[in-house]
């Protein structure tokens, strides 16, 4: 049996060597810094170029119109120990993305991944400014010309990472990345009304219809054909009729349209312009109304009013040129008004969402803007000799009258006399 003082001397020993160890690995993570970086969200934080959507809920989301235009996000950063690596942008438009991962930065990976917007030699600090159209066309479906060929019309959460990296290999630890999740992309309006109803009014068109009561929607624009203001008269075809409801995303029959852009409520729409062109206030249309009157219409492809322009098509973005009146969100019927009377118009209604993005337009219906009369005045324009104050009546139906309210004065006044005197 070993000596009991050689086995505390062992231990001893052995406990002054893992305290050695102990204070060694202590030493070396005191001598390993850590890198990091940070986005500064106070003095004035992130901000725009150009785009100032309101409220402040709405300030970092991307429009359509921010997409076309030269607008910038302004990203304000700290960065600390920082020496030999590079400062990346990164972003993911999909949930299930981490740009931490090398995996998912890997350009030749199958599916999504996530897209690099900018990377530097790191500095302590500074700005890093990105364009907007940028940004927008890093997310999965979006194409050239800011074009979003997603289906969801709600605004979509975009994340943006922030990191120190290496060349851009391995994975980035945690302290080394920081992501900005403020910015929102919404190029798409909401879905095409229902158009239920149109009359023609005074220089006027009435139009009901039912929206489709997506969360974001701000308003209803009326489009009309010949635009307000015009000095040239309609030439589109189209007659009077009631159709069937249908689904947006068509062109009305006999219209052509290529792609354009308009803006509305602060936005510019990439939509589809006609191959002919127009503009609000004097501009020369080329589009069709009927001759006529007024017609029903329901929102998108399978419109059968027989209503069609080459400006306005059914189921397309059109062009803000066109606007001729608008609506808020709870409403259910617009009014274009200052039109000509007498002038066919083709005519359509489109919503509009917080931060101006225009939808497709319904179906068209056709409508000619005239005067109208009360019932009184169809009434004498007829022949009509009754109804009205008594100083429209002729003088013989005023000595009458006047003569039967004397007689009945007299009756009246006779027999309370008679009263009086059977009391006494």
């Amino acid at each position: 049996m070993p000596n009991p003082l050689l086995r505390f001397a062992f231990r001893l020993l052995s406990a002054f060597a893992a305290l050695m160890a102990l204070v060694a690995s202590g030493e070396a993570r005191a001598q390993t810094t850590t890198s990091n970086i940070t986005i500064n969200m106070s003095g004035g934080g992130v901000t725009r170029t150009i785009a100032n959507h309101t409220p402040t809920t709405f300030q970092y989301v991307i429009s359509q119109a921010d997409c076309l235009s030269a607008d910038a996000f302004v990203f304000p950063y700290t960065a600390t120990n920082f020496a030999g690596t590079n400062i990346e942008v990164w972003l993911a438009s999909v949930d299930s993305l981490s740009c931490d991962s090398s995996s998912a930065r890997d350009p030749a990976a199958t599916g999504s991944h996530c897209i690099q917007l900018f990377s530097a030699p790191a500095t302590m600090g500074g700005t890093i400014t990105i364009p907007t159209s940028k940004i927008a066309s890093a997310v999965t479906g979006v194409t050239a010309g800011c074009v979003d060929t997603n289906s969801n019309t709600q605004p979509r959460a975009l994340s943006i990472y922030f990191m120190l990296t290496n060349a851009g290999t391995g994975d980035v630890a945690a302290e080394n990345f920081t992501i900005f999740k403020g910015a929102q992309l919404d190029m798409l309006g909401p879905p095409a009304p229902e158009v239920t109803d149109s009359g023609p009014a005074d220089t006027a068109i009435s139009v009901n219809y039912t929206g489709s009561g997506v969360m974001d929607t701000q308003g209803f624009y009326i489009f009309c054909d010949p635009p307000k203001g015009s000095a040239s008269t309609s030439s589109s075809t189209g007659t009077s009729s009631t159709t069937s409801s249908t689904t947006a995303g068509s062109t009305s029959a006999g219209s052509t349209s290529a792609s354009s852009t308009g803006s509305a409520g602060g936005s510019t729409s990439a939509s589809s312009t006609s191959a002919s062109t127009a503009t609000a206030g004097g501009a020369t249309s080329t589009s069709t109304t009927a001759a006529g009157t007024t017609s029903t219409a329901t929102g998108g492809s399978a419109c059968s009013s027989g209503c069609s322009s080459s400006i306005l098509v059914a189921g397309q973005v059109p062009s803000s040129a066109y606007i001729c009146g608008q609506t808020t969100a709870t409403g259910s019927s617009v009014l274009a008004s200052g039109l000509k009377n007498g002038t066919p118009y083709a005519v359509g209604v489109a919503a509009f969402d917080n931060v101006g993005n225009i939808g497709p337009l319904s179906c068209l219906v056709c409508v000619t803007p005239e005067k109208t009369d009360d019932f009184f005045s169809k009434y004498r324009e007829a022949g009509g000799q009754a109804g009205g104050c008594a100083c429209s009546a002729s003088k013989e139906s005023a000595s009458f009258g006047g003569l039967l309210a004397g007689a009945v004065v007299f009756v009246a006044a006779a027999k309370r006399r008679r009263a009086r005197g059977r009391r006494r």
